[in-house]
Parts: C-alpha cells; sequence; structure tokens
C-alpha cells in the first residue's frame, strides 16, 4: 500500500485541491464499495474491493490533511514510487497548533425514491433497519392495517342490506337511485381498503419513521424519504387531547426551506425519538470535530444512492392496483343488477303502512225538534 503514489490512486493531479481530492475519494468509494458485490456468489470482486477501499482510505487520510500532504509530497519529486524516500529534517513547530480543517459533509442530502430504484446495498440496509437487525437507530410505526380489515368487512355488509331492501318490496324511482349511491360510495371505499391491504403485504418497508445516525427516515409502502439530521431545525411537537383523553402526538420540522409533519401514536414514541436524535447529533458534531470520516461512510444508509432527476415523467399506476379497482366496481356493480332483478319480481310497496278496518255503518239518529213553547195559534203576533 504504501509503495504506490497516492495522488494515481485517488485519480487526481499532485496539484490538485483539496476539494477536488475529497470529491474524487467519494466517487470511487461509492463505485469501488465492497457492498456493491455479493459477499458469497461475487467472493474475489467482494474482497478485491475491500483492499481497494483500505488503499483509497490510506490515500485519502494522508491527502486530506495539509500537513501530512506536505510531508508525503516531499517523498515524490526524484524519486520512484518503491524507492525509499531521503530523510528531511523534521519540520518547525509553529507556537501554536495549526487550525483543524472543517470536515465538509455537502454529500449528505436530503432526497426521495422508490425502493425498487435504489441499490441493491441501500435496500438491504433498509430492510435490516425495518427487520430490527440494525440497533443503531430508533424505529416508530407510522400506520397499519388492521383498521383497513375492519372497514372491508363494513363495505361488504352492504351486500347484506341491498339484498334484504331488494327481497322486500319493489323500489320506486327514486329509491333505486339511492341505492344506486350509497352501492357506488360502498364500492369506492371497499377499492381503497382492499389497495392498501395488497400494497401492505407485499411491501418490504411498510410505514416506518426511523431515526439512524446520518438521517431522518420515512418509509410509506414502496416510498422512501430521507433528511440528514444536521439539517433538520425547528423541531416542534404537540400532544393532542379530546375532552381530557390524550389522541396523539404532532411532530413538525424543518428541513431547509421544506416542512415535514408526521403523526405518532404515542408520547413515549415522541421520547424515544428525540432522545435519539439528539444522540445521534452529538454523534455527528464529535464524528466532525474529529474528522473521522469513516463514520459518516460506514452509517450512510444511501452512499451508492444518486437521487433521481425531477425532470423524469412520474411512475405510472401499478397493474395491480388498476385491476384491484376494476374488481371491486365488477362485482359491487353485478350485485346490484341482482338485486334490482330480485326487487323487479316484488309487489309494488302500499303507500299506507298501516291500514286501517273500514267502518262499519252506522244508522244516523233521528234529530230532536224542540218543542214551541205555545201554539202557533195563541201567538201574540196572531192576534193583532
Amino acid at each position: 500500500m504504501t509503495g504506490k503514489n497516492l495522488y494515481d490512486l485517488l485519480g487526481v493531479a499532485t496539484d490538485a485541491t483539496t476539494e477536488q481530492i475529497r470529491q474524487s475519494y467519494l466517487l470511487r468509494s461509492k463505485i469501488l464499495h465492497p457492498d456493491r458485490f455479493n459477499q458469497t456468489r461475487q467472493r474475489a470482486e467482494w474482497e478485491l474491493a475491500n483492499q481497494i477501499l483500505k488503499e483509497l482510505n490510506h490515500a485519502y487520510s494522508i491527502l486530506r490533511d495539509s500537513a501530512t500532504r506536505a510531508q508525503y509530497d516531499r517523498t515524490i519529486p526524484g524519486t520512484t514510487p518503491h524507492q525509499s524516500p531521503p530523510q528531511q529534517p523534521p519540520p518547525r513547530q509553529e507556537s501554536t497548533a495549526p487550525p483543524r480543517s472543517n470536515v465538509n459533509l455537502d454529500h449528505l442530502k436530503s432526497g426521495t425514491g422508490y425502493f425498487e430504484s435504489l441499490p441493491r446495498s441501500a435496500q438491504e440496509r433498509l430492510i435490516n433497519r425495518v427487520s430490527g437487525k440494525n440497533n443503531e437507530q430508533c424505529a416508530i410505526r407510522l400506520s397499519a392495517v388492521g383498521k383497513n380489515y375492519l372497514w372491508s368487512l363494513v363495505c361488504a355488509g352492504w351486500f347484506f342490506i341491498l339484498f334484504s331492501s331488494a327481497s322486500d318490496s319493489r323500489w320506486d324511482g327514486q329509491t333505486a337511485l339511492w341505492f344506486f349511491g350509497f352501492n357506488v360510495t360502498a364500492a369506492f371505499f371497499m377499492g381503497i381498503n382492499l389497495n392498501w391491504i395488497v400494497r401492505w403485504h407485499r411491501s418490504p418497508l411498510r410505514c416506518w419513521l426511523f431515526v439512524t445516525p446520518l438521517y431522518i427516515i420515512k418509509t410509506h409502502l414502496d416510498r422512501v424519504w430521507f433528511w440528514p439530521i444536521r439539517e433538520v431545525s425547528n423541531l416542534r411537537v404537540t400532544h393532542n387531547y379530546r375532552n381530557g383523553v390524550y389522541q396523539n402526538t404532532s411532530l413538525a420540522m424543518a428541513v431547509g426551506s421544506d416542512r415535514e409533519k408526521f403523526t405518532l401514536n404515542s408520547r413515549s414514541a415522541y421520547k424515544s425519538l428525540a432522545i435519539a436524535f439528539k444522540t445521534f447529533k452529538n454523534k455527528i458534531r464529535s464524528a466532525k470535530s474529529q474528522q473521522d470520516w469513516s463514520y459518516f461512510f460506514e452509517q450512510d444508509d444511501f452512499r451508492e444512492f444518486v437521487p433521481a432527476n425531477a425532470s423524469q415523467p412520474p411512475r405510472l399506476i401499478p397493474k395491480r392496483t388498476i385491476a384491484i379497482w376494476v374488481l371491486t366496481f365488477v362485482s359491487y356493480g353485478i350485485a346490484f343488477h341482482i338485486a334490482a332483478a330480485v326487487n323487479s319480481d316484488r309487489a309494488p310497496r302500499s303507500n299506507n303502512a298501516y291500514p286501517q278496518p273500514e267502518p262499519h255503518y252506522r244508522p244516523q239518529p233521528t234529530p230532536y225538534y224542540r218543542p214551541h213553547p205555545y201554539p202557533v195559534s195563541l201567538h201574540p203576533a196572531a192576534l193583532i
């Protein structure tokens, strides 16, 4: 390793700037990292990548620092890589130590992508986090599938209501229209829940919020979002109550000009997240002050991933999703057609739900006439 030209290992000129050396090191480390090869099926490539990565780390550890680089440069002029360097007097010690250069973390960027578009190594690291094999994290579940099963049963109960009403009595035009509208609504909600259930069980990620040594990662079925911890600011939390009973916790954070919001189901989940966030932020600060580049490289879950260009066309709707919606609406349409056919054979509903018996004939009483107090002939008006 020491007999090779360090500039040639990194692919830069002897007068390259520190930034050029850094960029070349990051690029070659990503391309030649051992995680890109299968340790079992590609054993020879994996071992060679490990050897090259060690040489790159050694070369970068010397050339990134101005003092060690200057000392190495004295061994190059007039000598071959295998020739022993001439003895040089030690450099004059300054009265004060030179300031330590800051570690540049610009390669840690926010991004998003679909799981199948990630490199194989990044997929394996995410699966290890979902399965709990990686202990360097705080994992919080954001959503589940139990309520979707419950709503699916409720939507399926519409068939019982539909056929019970169809077999009772014939619908009029307005009633049939109402039943058709309810049937479409039930099919719509059934499609939403069935699609979620199928996608949930086929997804390798599910719905999680991770706090890792370098990122905050959100997974939603087959989609991944990640934000560097060092860019997160304005972390705000609100515990929501209703009638004195705790409901959930709303978490909001700012990442640059973007605003992200999450809903946590318990206060303990937020406490775990806050502790992990503070712990990993202190580790980042410590590694940065010590220029421990291996920490950032090893803990970067997306070191091989290049975010997609924003100009790429939107992703098409999966055929499986389209098939679920079509089958759902066809099933509810057939059920409504059968119910309408059954209902057409029923007698129409009577307008009077509770018919009253016809009243029996009762003879009218003879009217009573009050007798005159005195005969008409004796009336005073007749005597005049």
